[in-house]
């Protein structure tokens, strides 16, 4: 099957350097496609985990490039496959930022894709017929955010998006950065992963040995689907994973369905019973004491009621102290109270119908502000 790669060019330098007043879009636009080639050369690196030689080229290129922008490189070493650690300290009195990039990608099968070589970076668009078919870069001269959107452009490559992507926006947004003489406001460490795609399986081991190097004051990873809207997004936690193996058993040898169907135990059934029992239809986990600690946890940042969450939400100088960082990660994970989780969607329409009715209060409610916020209410609940 063939895999689309959309990219939104003025990605590759955005993220980084949405803060400035001093870099506008048509600037962020111009310097991505001036340095499209570097982007075009960075995908045709063969990067697949399962081949060594892949990944020995691609840890050289970081290197190099990274190092070309100021930072110090470290290499972490593992029973495998090393991981680079990146960094640059514009001043010892700021925080530290650790930021998670992997550059591995998934392994490939040429005949699934739709050009000569996955690793050779071609752009498409779509035809009358709505397929894709492809374009001249030079399409890109002149170029603006609305015809990129309007024609529909995509560059097809293996990782364009999953993760070379965000590695080349980061690179391109320090080098913007330099180039107008924005004073980086925080100092940066970087971590590759070059087996993500293989689960990292080097990585817990890495963290817990390199504590010391890794020790940061944030940690951002740039990985996850872009929101709907298209609008920069900043997503506070992320889902983890909780292995466990269970092994359910039946008769050693076929039993006659005529003799034993419905009698003789059937490990298949058995599983499936286990695995239905641990959740509801809607979600809500059922394994006794699955919440306990977290409940434990949150218990006093609860409101007991709708009315009193409306009240928090509308009280004086609850959007000011936001606004003002006076409620950090910690104190917004605290004071939104997670309430129980049968009633998240309950919870979710209160705080939506407060942030509109705040912003109507202040004419700062736009219909893409609105539905921005629709859609970021439902993405929340996915």
């Amino acid at each position: 099957m063939n895999k689309l790669i959309k990219i939104i060019i003025v990605s590759l330098c955005f993220n980084y350097v949405s803060y400035s007043q001093d870099i506008n879009d048509k600037q962020i636009i111009e310097y991505a496609i001036d340095n499209i080639e570097e982007f075009k050369d960075f995908l045709s690196y063969p990067n697949d985990a399962n081949k060594r030689s892949d990944i020995v080229n691609l840890i050289k290129w970081c290197q190099e490039n990274f190092q070309n922008l100021g930072f110090n490189i470290t290499k972490l070493q593992t029973p495998t496959i090393p991981l680079l650690l990146a960094k640059k300290i514009y001043n010892k009195k700021y925080k530290t930022i650790l930021i998670y990039l992997h550059l591995d990608g998934q392994p490939v099968d040429n005949s699934k894709w739709n050009q000569n070589n996955p690793y050779d970076p071609v752009l498409k668009s779509r035809n009358d017929k709505q397929e894709f078919v492809q374009v001249s870069w030079d399409v890109l001269k002149d170029i603006t955010l609305e015809e990129i959107e309007e024609n529909d452009f995509r560059i097809f490559a293996r990782s364009a998006s999953d993760a070379k992507g965000p590695v080349m926006m980061l690179i391109n947004a320090i080098n913007l950065i330099k180039k107008n003489n924005i004073e980086s406001k925080f100092n940066l460490k970087i971590i590759m992963d070059f087996e993500e795609e293989k689960s990292s399986p080097n990585l817990p081991l890495a963290v817990t040995k390199y504590s010391d190097l890794l020790k940061s004051d944030g940690l951002l990873i740039f990985d996850g689907p872009q929101h709907i809207s298209g609008l920069p997004t900043l997503n506070f936690g992320n889902r983890g994973i909780s292995s466990i193996r269970l092994t359910t058993y039946g008769p050693i040898v076929p039993q006659h369905s005529g003799h034993f169907g419905n009698y003789a135990p059937n490990p298949v059934f058995r599983m499936s019973s286990i695995l239905s029992s641990m959740k509801d239809e809607n979600g809500v986990v059922l394994i006794k004491g699955f919440y306990d600690g977290y409940m434990k946890e949150n218990k006093e940042s609860l409101w007991k009621s709708k009315s009193d969450l409306d009240k928090f939400m509308k009280s004086p100088g609850t959007v000011e102290s936001y606004l003002k960082k006076d409620l950090r990660a910690n104190e917004q994970l605290k004071y939104r109270a997670i309430a129980f989780f049968e009633k998240m969607n309950e919870l979710h329409s209160i705080v939506l119908k407060s942030t509109k009715d705040l912003l109507k209060e202040k004419s700062a409610l736009s219909k893409m502000e609105e539905i921005y916020l629709n859609e970021l209410t439902r993405f929340s609940l996915l």
